[in-house]
Formats: C-alpha cells, sequence, structure tokens
C-alpha cells in the first residue's frame, strides 16, 4: 500500500508547486509593472474568467489529494476499496461488458469499385463480431478480406464507437475481361481480369475493357477459381507496357482481343482487320521496347501495312529480324503446329 500513499503524496506536490508557481507569476508580472512601466495588453473579460475558473479547479483537486493524504493511515481500507472498485469497473466496461463489443449491425462494409464483393467481406470478418473494439487487430481484419479476395489493394478501417466499424474497400485497376468454357456443361463464364491478374466473376461482359484469352491449360481444367491469383504478377506490367508503346507508336491501330499465352510468356495481339502481332514477354524492358519500335520501322516502311489485310501475322520476337507471314492458309498450319487449336 506505501506505492499508493507515495502516487499520492507526488500528485499533492505537484498540486502545490503549481499554487506556488501561479502566485511567484502573478507577483513578478505586478511587479515589472510597477518598476518597469512595461506596456502590457488587458486581457479579455473572457479570458480572465477562463483563467479564473481554471485556478479554482486546480485548487479543488489540490483540495482533494491532499484531505486524501492527510486522512490516508485512518481511512485507508476504504480508499484501497473505492481504488479497487474503479478499477475492476474499468475492466467490466471496457473488455468484458457488451456495450464496446462489435456488433454485427453496426458493421459498414463500402467498396470505391464496381467489382469487389462486399458480401464475401462481411463473411470473411466473422471472427471480428463480439469482440472488444479495443481489442480488434485492424492488420488481421484487412488479412482476412484480402484472402478471400485477392483484387483488394487497399483497405482502410475506421472505429466507430461504441461497438462498430466502418470498412472501405479499393481494388486493383479492371485491365481486360475474359471468359472460359466448361469442359462439363459448356457454361460461359465472364471475368474482369485486374492488375494483379485476379479473375473476378461477372454476370456479363464488360464491352468497355479489352478482351484477353487467356492460354493456360491448368487454369481451363478448374472451373471455381474466382478472386484467386492464378497467372504470375509481374507479368501484367510488361503486358501494360507493350500496350502503352503499340498507343503511342500507332494512334490509330484498332485493337480486337489480346492473347496471353502462359507457357510460352507470349502476347499475341489481334488488330480489327484479323492481323496478329506475335511478342515475347521478356523480363528485359529493352527487348520489349525494342519489339514496337522495329515494328514501327517495319510498318513505315512498307506504307502502314498493318492497316490493311495483307498480312496473318507478324512476329517480333526477334526485333533485328521480323517474320512477316501473308499467305493466309500456310499461316494458320504454323499457327496450330506451335500453339495448338486454339487457332482454327
Amino acid at each position: 500500500m506505501r506505492w499508493i500513499k507515495e502516487i499520492l503524496t507526488k500528485i499533492q506536490r505537484i498540486f502545490e508547486r503549481n499554487k506556488e508557481n501561479r502566485k511567484f507569476k502573478k507577483s513578478s508580472f505586478l511587479e515589472k509593472k510597477r518598476k518597469y512601466l512595461f506596456s502590457f495588453k488587458k486581457e479579455s473579460f473572457l479570458k480572465k474568467i477562463l483563467k479564473k475558473f481554471k485556478n479554482k479547479k486546480l485548487d479543488a483537486f489540490r483540495s482533494v489529494f491532499t484531505f486524501v493524504n492527510s486522512k490516508w493511515k485512518e481511512f485507508w481500507i476504504y480508499f484501497i476499496i473505492i481504488w479497487t472498485f474503479l478499477v475492476l469497473s474499468t475492466i467490466y466496461i471496457i473488455f468484458i461488458s457488451p456495450y464496446f463489443k462489435i456488433s454485427q449491425n453496426k458493421v459498414i462494409i463500402e467498396r470505391l469499385d464496381e467489382i469487389t464483393d462486399t458480401n464475401i467481406a462481411y463473411k470473411a470478418i466473422d471472427s471480428v463480431y463480439w469482440q472488444s473494439i479495443f481489442l480488434i487487430d485492424k492488420n488481421e481484419i484487412k488479412k482476412s478480406i484480402v484472402d478471400r479476395q485477392k483484387n483488394i489493394k487497399k483497405i482502410t478501417i475506421w472505429r466507430l464507437y461504441p461497438n462498430g466499424l466502418k470498412i472501405i474497400l479499393e481494388s486493383y485497376r479492371p485491365q481486360f475481361y475474359t471468359s472460359f468454357i466448361s469442359q462439363i456443361n459448356q457454361e460461359v463464364k465472364t471475368y474482369i481480369v485486374t492488375s494483379n491478374w485476379i479473375l473476378v466473376y461477372q454476370k456479363s461482359q464488360n464491352n468497355k475493357l479489352p478482351k484477353i484469352d487467356i492460354i493456360n491449360p491448368e487454369l481451363e481444367k478448374l472451373w471455381l477459381f474466382d478472386y484467386k491469383e492464378w497467372i504470375q504478377t509481374e507479368e501484367m506490367p510488361k503486358i501494360m507496357r507493350i500496350m502503352e508503346l503499340l498507343g503511342k507508336q500507332f494512334p490509330n491501330l484498332k485493337i480486337n482481343k489480346l492473347t496471353y499465352f502462359r507457357y510460352e510468356k507470349e502476347l499475341h495481339i489481334t488488330l480489327e482487320n484479323w492481323s496478329i502481332i506475335i511478342t515475347e514477354l521478356s523480363d528485359d524492358t529493352q527487348i520489349v521496347d525494342k519489339e514496337i519500335w522495329f515494328l514501327k520501322i517495319y510498318d513505315s516502311n512498307n506504307k502502314e501495312i498493318l492497316q490493311d489485310w495483307s498480312i496473318k501475322y507478324i512476329d517480333v520476337r526477334n526485333p533485328y529480324k521480323l517474320f512477316v507471314c501473308k499467305e493466309k492458309s500456310n499461316c494458320i498450319k504454323n499457327l496450330r503446329k506451335i500453339y495448338g487449336d486454339y487457332y482454327n
């Protein structure tokens, strides 16, 4: 019990010291004003009232602690009981009482995009309900949500006291849309492909986005791959780099669709005239840049040949030696031989 006594004594000394400091400052202020004729600004009436009220409150606290300290030996058992009651009451209200426990009806989840599923997010945080609002781990909540929807890029969480949460979800940007045909019942499913290569199911195709076909035998065998990561994320920046360069070098070139071959690490770009540009998704960005640059030189030297129907495909994987195929039947045979039944 000695430590409680010491704490009370220290608090009492602090209040007494503050009172002495106030008296000294006031007397020093008056002495300087009288002796040196300083021109002090007069305090407003409101400031004087607030200052007086503040000093009275400090004096009242000082009086309470002085009384408690002086009567400690006589009433120490009662002080301990009151102290214990206050501590236990605080612990009960904060950690045990349902007043501060997260209520399912007080949790608000909003999204900043059209592809994130808030219903999945609500299910992902089931373990949070009826936990104390002071004990929840925001990082654990974020991890639970992202594990269910890997397309989510940013999560912001606010505590809504006494028993609520507000969660804002933001997805990676949609880049393409794609579709798969079930090998069982021939059902067609359409997905949005985000910038981190997550497939998000959509009831109808989004014609505002460019189409990309994903050629991956392992992926085609599966059917339930919503919100999962099935493709290496480092491939997406390469694809976006190629699209960016094509847009700069060929502003009038219209693209029908893209085809990504995972094992070959290639991107085939089908134009509106059904000509195909075969590019390699090299780890060396300089090679990617050279592919488009030499394609631009070839097109300029051949009177913008990409705009007409004379080419079936042009292979730019070796930038220094472009391969151009014009005979449609032979070109299709070459494509089938290398890439299988995709090119029929």
